[in-house]
């Protein structure tokens, strides 16, 4: 619910009570035959419409009836009024910032007090009198109000969490899909630098199988020379294996790179669906922020351990430097964690 809501229904729920508050007091400033007539009145117009004989009875009879029924309404009277005053003033105050118990001590605490003073008013009325059993009455019926509001507003509250977890959850399982297919683009592009690798080293077969039948063609035509001819004459022989070794080894290294790399990843991606379940279950207002923060992370070192799996770096710097990677993003993930507690 939006703060702007949130202010509107306080304001209505503050007005609704003052005006409870007005009438009480219009009710109570009524001198006891006037009250006394008031209620008279309600109790017949009730009556003629529930009690299908009663026209047919005797003034007596209509007045003893009227009469034997005013005390039970009078006393309905200041139950009802009370619980529809305790009732808007917990809206009024459950609107405010502060703990539930003292939405509810607040609410309680006004309405006695208002009980205790219209019964302290009505003394000063003609034909009236305050009663504490009065008080007790409109002190129950405000604190049924009360709680009244109290169950809605749980149960609201509980509605909205649901909901707002099943929101958290189909966006966290989104963002652990999005995960997934980054891994699975990594592995492709894994699996295409593999390829790259066996195309350059049948490219350097072929270049070693021209370079031998290269040299023989050499050491041929210099058998063929006569001494005299072939003396200074001197043919290199190019180590073999040792060429083979040097075209060859940047992409093995860069293949066991990558390899480790995507290894770490994964474990990088488990670290991160993890730590989203832990800050999910705190839930919070600032859940999506918290949530972004470690996806945020994620990516930004699973970039950085696939620009280190293709750099110059020797095999074993690869590997310190990608680990620190994992330590850091998951030391990262431990500190969004604690921000829940």
């Amino acid at each position: 619910m939006t703060y702007r809501k949130i202010k509107m229904i306080r304001y209505i729920a503050w007005f609704f009570s003052f005006v409870i508050m007005a009438l009480i007091f219009f009710s109570s400033s009524q001198d006891g035959y006037l009250s006394s007539a008031t209620s008279s009145d309600f109790i017949t117009a009730v009556l003629n419409v529930f009690y299908d004989d009663f026209d047919l009875l005797s003034v007596a009879e209509k007045q003893v009836m009227i009469d034997s029924l005013q005390h039970v309404v009078r006393k309905c009277a200041h139950f009802t009024v009370y619980f529809v005053l305790g009732s808007s003033l917990m809206t009024a105050i459950a609107t405010y910032s502060i703990k539930t118990s003292l939405h509810i001590f607040l609410s309680a605490t006004v309405s006695f007090l208002y009980a205790a003073f219209d019964e302290i008013h009505q003394t000063f009325v003609a034909g009236r009198a305050g009663m504490l059993t009065d008080v007790l009455i409109d002190f129950v019926g405000s604190c049924t109000g009360i709680l009244f509001v109290f169950l809605i507003i749980s149960i609201y509250r509980r509605i909205i969490s649901r909901s707002t977890k099943k929101m958290q959850k189909k966006e966290l399982m989104k963002r652990l899909g999005e995960l997934v297919s980054t891994v699975e683009r990594l592995n492709s592009k894994i699996n295409e630098l593999k390829a790259e690798n066996r195309q350059l080293k049948a490219k350097i077969e072929a270049l070693e199988a021209s370079h031998k039948e290269a040299c023989n063609d050499v050491n041929e035509t210099v058998d063929e020379i006569p001494n005299s001819e072939a003396e200074g004459f001197t043919v290199k022989i190019i180590d073999e294996a040792e060429l083979s070794e040097e075209k060859s080894e940047e992409p093995r290294l860069n293949d066991q790179a990558l390899e480790y790399g995507a290894a770490v990843i994964g474990k990088i991606t488990v670290e991160a669906a993890h730590y989203c379940e832990i800050v999910s279950s705190f839930g919070g207002d600032d859940l999506k922020e918290l949530l972004g923060l470690i996806m945020g992370k994620s990516e930004v070192c699973k970039s950085e351990i696939l620009n280190i799996a293709i750099s110059e770096l020797t095999i074993e710097s690869k590997r310190e430097m990608i680990d620190d990677q994992l330590n850091e993003a998951v030391e990262y993930f431990k500190s969004i964690s604690e921000q829940t507690k």
